[in-house]
């Protein structure tokens, strides 16, 4: 088989350097100290990773809490769990490994690059991400982190090392971030037009094998859960629910017209990344400025820059604006680029600061010497334990707004197979899985739980069950103590009975 030859990269490396590797590494840490040092547990992360732990614990994902996203996103976090033992330890180290991972992939990327790439402009790509990945202030392990991890390394491989060992480490890594998301899929496009202008005629055999590695994880997935007569529900979450939000054919989504204005953000990336793929050979040089221009003007156009969706993307962005910032540099004077560059860098690092400042949160510094704080990040130990010193291990227990992972640290079992997420919680998202979240609702409240945990019913819950669940609570329950923005109330039959601890 004879494949279209691929320039020499000459004496520029597409490894990166130690000391570039080091740099990530320590910056990383730097810009996510706050979730390494203190107990984050997001209600959405921590979803992923009560699933995780019934997973652990020998359930399936979609038989034992239902989420529409694929099994491999909460093998993960089982791989997590298993090797730190506690969700807030998990998430932590997992998401800074990813942004990690995604640094470096950029670097390669751009290195890769051989019409405009070089050193420095790698660098500054790197630097991009680790900067602009702040996901929740850069806290969270959530999908999206490691979508762009997986997909990072994907190209990565396919452009650093031509031939079957760089396509076959790519399909793998492109494998696993559909695996992490279903919203990969259209990047993972991206990936097969590289392939295509890569190897010309040769890339019908590249992309057959790419197309293979990426499906069989699903088919693997939906053998073990046919074999534990539960294909259903694995069809529902990966297949069913997608196509109910994107069509929104159920009653109380959104219109049609509007989600998909919505969701098309989600394929910028493979836009944007495509255009990648088609400029390689073009040698235009001023594409990857135009490019730039137009993913600023698009990102403030939707007024997304804050959204969890703006980590996807990153990695393009990363990867254009260095080529961009590399490509101004040259045009001006020689004494005058490493200036410009250095200016960019440190522009990047204020935008940091914005971006956490925006979403309502604080950096280190102010976590520690000031001593704000937030509930997503540093208050689950102090609800958790109120919660253990009030319900005094009573098994009959509903959280909402919170973290599921309570559930696991009290020991109790939910009332609901579906943990609430916020994303669940938004009444447009009921239609997903099938029912009526106002009906769910009711019939929990109906068992009279002994203790009901709620966060802020403000945001995310729809307002008829917000309604509802405020009502139930003023009618039958007497409010206990509050926590970090959560409040414990008792059912009333049982504020007079001394409390008797579960055996």
């Amino acid at each position: 088989m004879t494949t279209r030859s691929v320039p020499a990269t000459g004496v520029i490396p597409a490894r990166p350097p130690r000391g570039l590797v080091l740099a990530v590494i320590t910056l990383t840490l730097i810009t996510r100290i706050r979730a390494l040092l203190s107990s984050q547990s997001d209600p959405n992360v921590g979803v992923y990773y009560y699933i995780a732990h019934l997973w652990l614990h020998g359930a399936l994902p979609y038989v034992a809490a239902w989420e529409y996203k694929p099994p491999g996103l909460f093998a993960v976090c089982a791989a997590g769990l298993l090797l730190f033992r506690d969700t807030a330890t998990a998430s932590s180290v997992l998401g800074a490994i990813a942004v990690i991972a995604a640094a470096l992939s950029a670097y390669v990327i751009v290195v890769s690059n051989r019409v405009a790439g070089s050193p420095t402009a790698g660098i500054v790509a790197a630097f991009f991400v680790v900067s602009l990945s702040t996901e929740n202030a850069g806290l969270l392990s959530d999908a999206e982190l490691f979508v762009n991890a997986w997909i990072g390394v994907a190209f990565a491989f396919v452009l650093a090392r031509p031939g079957w060992s760089g396509v076959l480490a790519g399909s793998v890594a492109a494998a696993a971030a559909v695996q992490m998301k279903l919203t990969a899929a259209p990047m993972l496009l991206a990936i097969g037009a590289t392939l295509i202008f890569q190897y010309g005629p040769a890339s019908i055999a590249f992309c057959t094998a790419y197309a293979a590695i990426v499906a069989l994880p699903f088919a693997l997935e939906a053998l073990l859960y046919l074999s534990f007569h539960a294909l259903p529900a694995f069809v529902d979450a990966n297949v069913s629910a997608t196509l109910r939000r994107a069509f929104a054919v159920r009653h109380g989504a959104r219109t049609g017209a509007s989600l998909w204005v919505r969701e098309l953000r989600l394929f910028s990336p493979a836009l944007e990344l495509g255009v990648f793929a088609f400029a390689r050979p073009s040698r235009n040089a001023l594409v990857p400025v135009l490019w730039l221009v137009a993913a600023g003007a698009a990102i403030a156009g939707a007024s997304e820059y804050y959204d969890r969706h703006f980590v996807l993307l990153i990695p393009p962005i990363s990867i254009f604006g260095a080529l961009g910032v590399e490509r101004i540099a040259r045009l001006g004077n020689r004494r005058f680029r490493p200036a410009i560059v250095a200016t960019v860098l440190i522009g990047t690092f204020l935008l940091h600061g914005y971006y956490e400042a925006a979403q309502g949160l604080r950096v280190a510094y102010h976590r520690f010497v000031l001593g704000q704080s937030d509930w997503q990040t540093g208050d689950y130990t102090v609800v958790l334990a109120a919660l253990r010193q009030t319900t005094h291990g009573d098994p009959s227990f509903f959280a909402i707004q919170i973290s599921p992972d309570v559930y696991e640290d009290l020991h109790v079992v939910p009332p609901t197979r579906y943990p609430f997420t916020g994303n669940l919680l938004d009444g447009a998202m009921w239609p997903m899985i099938g029912f009526s979240g106002g009906h769910e609702f009711e019939r929990i409240l109906a068992t009279r739980p002994h203790f009901i945990a709620c966060g802020p019913l403000e945001t995310k819950v729809d307002p008829a069950s917000a309604a509802l669940l405020r009502g139930t609570l003023a009618r039958d329950y007497t409010f206990v103590r509050e926590e970090r923005n959560v409040r414990i109330y008792e059912l009333r039959s049982l504020a007079a009975e001394p409390h008797q601890p579960r055996t």
